[in-house]
């Protein structure tokens, strides 16, 4: 009697004990569930603390304004109208005035708003562009319209060259620190501004109104990882459950593989609870991914029990022999799915804290907090599986004893199994030939997939984040933006001409980039202040001859500017440096981190007095991206490794550990295929399928290869062996794939990037995988195996 029988003989024996013991681990781990946390800040970390982008971006947050924005675009609704009007311009100044109460906002920059500059003799004036706009004349609201859309500081920021879009600008200071809860602050600004917006499209029914920004960004984000917990997981639950039950046939054989998935979904959200993980858009969709894997899993000892009974066996014996012959593979399955999951950890952040832990630096606990979003989606998918392992060697046996068998159960299923294996021996060369050259064509398709990270593109193309975004990225400006503290070198430097100079052919280089949308840089107002004490002589908007006369201005303009419309946000206290931002189209992250490096290389070659790497949230996720996806096939290069010596060991054979491999990395590259040809770019986040498919797809290779070469040991050839495997193992390799494919294509009903492509993915990655298992597969192994009998290529 082998090990595996005697267990599960004991397991039946004193299932009560087991029962109860099942009951107090679901206990026990599940405890921690109300301790989950959720966050928005899934991109900040992505970052470790040593990060030089990172430090970067607070620096250039601590020395200027804050970057934390909110951005509220405004357009006529009928076509050809523009802003300038008294009722719109009227409307603008009373939504500006509501705007300064938004919570925790310190400023509000606006088209009525901005402080022009003018020169009444020797004075230089400087007032609201736009006041009591009720009572303007025609020619000043004409007046109003020609400085607006001629200013290079307005245009394209908080008005359209065309004037049909105007906008304003709320920066925020958000709370940081620990004990702070910067989620709440962006939900609170969130709902204030919706509020505030809905209340102005029924006051004012003419204009539409379209919401982005940082801050709504987070605030968006936050919402859809909720979504994905509370909403997606149910329906891809119950979209399982139906699929479960038509294809086992039994109401009560799906009822016990879902009270396992339940318990493992528990026990591994409350381990997550205790471990103080914190969930954001990154690994928002790990419980959906452990519930699809869950149900997958069980269903091969389940449909293994039913199809022992229909042979004869009674309840006891078919558990106990179903879980005797898939104890090997699943187990090899729990252990290659969870290294595939594990192999997330191989980004920078993670493994600086895991060196920080082993040299005692920090604690363990601190250690899984910091590991990035990728890292805890996957140690937590790995805990999930563990969970899921344990569960159904104790308690699916237990519940398949005590819940009721099918009423009727035929054998149908395995004449066609035992037809479908006949039709792969016959044409086995033609099956072999056939994937190949499939094979070529779609692996070629990876030639099309490029890396973007796109924050607009995390949404669908009908969220209404998205749209808004979208609207504002066209017309006006973009969320993606870089920025550059340009320092002079020395207190009130930036005065000097030498210095104003540089910057002002930087910033005419970087206007001339493709994919530059905007350049705001501080030589714009000092060239226009140039041109109004100059008479406002158009050819006067140039730097000033000398650094007295641009120090005077300087200290003019600051001193005439009421509180709130200071220059904090593009000079530092000292006066030595500048913050230039150049704000981009919607590119992708390998083009944004192009741009910085060519302004790096220009910088260095024309002015390195001044050079400096861009600093902001865009480049620095930018690199990221690129960072995380090199670490991700690292860790897929050695996942593969680890298991490919784990598959040696436990088939005992080269050849099949060798062999095992072939069918699930060709499906992986087939699926990158397929996916650049029809969409020709993956996010940061798709760059992860490959390790989540390699260990879900491999399971369903363990099993059937698991049973070939047990027909082996019985002195079948290898053409009877592959004949009795589909027999044995087709139905539920197939039922498998489908509850996979079915699980995973429900995520695609999300708004949320992250979600539907790891989703669409994984589900056309496991479908090729079932494909490469039913007619790749076995063509390898006879091929491998070559003692057919000449009879056997006619069935």
């Amino acid at each position: 009697m082998s090990r595996a029988t005697r267990y599960c003989e004991i397991v039946l024996e004193r299932r009560w004990l087991v029962a109860a013991v099942s009951i107090l681990f679901l206990l026990l781990t599940a405890a921690g569930g109300p301790d989950l946390k959720v966050t928005t800040d899934g991109e900040r970390a992505l970052f470790g603390e040593d990060n030089q982008d990172l430090a970067a971006w607070d620096r250039m947050q601590d020395i200027y304004a804050s970057s934390n924005t909110a951005i509220i675009a405004v357009s006529p609704k009928q076509a050809g109208e523009d802003m300038f009007s008294r009722t719109r311009l009227a409307a603008l100044e009373q939504i500006e005035e509501q705007l300064w109460h938004t919570p925790h906002s310190l400023r509000v920059d606006s088209l009525t708003g901005y402080y022009h500059t003018d020169v009444d003799g020797d004075d230089l004036t400087v007032d609201r562009l736009v006041t009591n706009a009720m009572e303007l004349e025609p020619d000043e609201i004409a007046r109003i319209r020609a400085i607006a859309t001629e200013s290079d500081e307005l245009v394209g920021r908080l008005v359209s060259r065309e004037g049909h879009v105007a906008a304003f600008m709320i920066s925020f200071a958000l709370p940081q620190g620990e004990g702070t809860n910067a989620n709440e602050v962006k939900i609170e600004v969130w709902h204030y501004l919706r509020d505030l917006l809905a209340e102005a499209r029924n006051t004012y029914p003419d204009l539409e109104f379209y919401l982005t920004g940082s801050v709504i960004l987070g605030a968006a984000t936050h919402e859809l990882t909720l979504e994905g917990l509370t909403t997606l997981a149910p329906i891809a639950l119950l979209v399982i459950l139906i699929v479960s039950i038509v294809l086992l046939r039994s109401f009560f054989g799906m009822l016990a593989i879902f009270i396992v998935v339940i318990c493992t979904l528990a026990s591994n959200l409350g381990i997550a609870g205790w471990a103080n993980v914190l969930l954001t858009p990154n690994t928002s969709a790990h419980p959906l991914m452990i519930l699809t894997i869950a149900v997958a899993y069980t269903n091969h000892i389940v449909t293994s029990v039913y199809r022992l009974m229909r042979e004869g066996r009674t309840r006891y014996e078919a558990i106990a022999e179903a879980m005797q012959i898939n104890m090997h593979p699943i187990t090899i399955a729990a252990v290659t799915t969870s290294i595939g999951f594990l192999s997330l950890n191989m980004d920078a952040n993670t493994w600086a804290g895991l060196t920080q832990w082993i040299t005692g630096a920090q604690s363990a606990e601190l250690c899984w907090v910091g590991c990035s979003p990728f890292a805890s989606l996957g140690n937590l998918s790995a805990i999930g599986i563990l969970c899921l392992f344990i569960y159904s060697v104790t308690l699916l046996p237990v519940l398949l004893s005590f819940l009721p068998v099918p009423d009727s159960v035929t054998a149908e299923r395995e004449d066609v199994w035992q037809k479908f294996g006949a039709f792969v021996v016959r044409q086995r060369k033609r099956l072999f030939a056939s994937f190949l050259l499939a094979a070529i064509i779609l692996t070629m398709g990876v030639t099309q997939i490029g890396i973007d990270n796109s924050f607009i593109r995390y949404f669908d193309e009908e969220h209404e984040f998205r749209v808004d975004a979208e609207f504002i990225t066209t017309h006006l400006s973009g969320i993606n933006s870089i920025d550059y503290s340009l320092d002079s070198g020395e207190t009130g430097g930036v005065s000097s001409v030498v210095y104003l100079d540089r910057v002002e052919r930087f910033a005419n280089w970087y206007r001339a980039q493709p994919g530059v949308r905007d350049v705001t840089v501080y030589t714009d107002i000092i060239k226009r202040l140039n041109r109004n004490m100059n008479g406002d002589d158009p050819d006067q908007y140039r730097l000033p001859e000398t650094a007295e006369l641009a120090g005077q201005y300087l200290l003019l303009y600051e001193f005439s500017l009421p509180f709130g419309a200071d220059l904090n946000d593009r000079i530092n206290l000292k006066k030595s440096a500048t913050r230039m931002s150049v704000v981009l189209d919607d590119i992708t992250s390998t083009e944004i981190v192009g741009i910085d490096l060519r302004a790096q290389a220009w910088l260095q070659e024309n002015m390195p007095e001044i050079a400096t790497a861009g600093a902001g949230h865009t480049i620095a996720s930018a690199k990221i991206a690129e960072s995380v996806s090199i670490a991700m096939l690292m860790g897929i290069g050695i996942a593969l490794g680890i298991i490919s010596v784990i598959l040696l060991v436990m088939f005992r054979s080269v050849r099949y550990g060798v062999i095992a491999l072939i069918p699930n990395c060709l499906p992986i590259i087939m699926g990158f295929g397929i996916w650049g040809y029809f969409l020709g770019y993956i996010s940061l986040s798709g760059s992860i399928v490959a390790a989540i498919v390699f260990g879900v797809v491999i399971d369903d290779t363990v099993h059937f290869l698991s049973k070939y070469k047990k027909s082996r040991a019985l002195g079948m050839n290898s053409s009877e062996s592959v004949k009795r495997t589909f027999v044995l193992t087709g139905q539920a390799l197939f039922n498998t794939t489908v509850i996979l494919v079915a699980g995973f294509l429900t995520f695609g009903i999300s708004d949320f990037e992250t979600t539907w492509t790891m989703g669409y993915a994984v589900a056309i990655m496991a479908a090729t995988a079932l494909i490469a298992d039913f007619l790749f597969l076995p063509t390898l192994l006879m091929m491998a195996d070559k003692d057919e009998e000449s009879s056997a290529e006619h069935g």
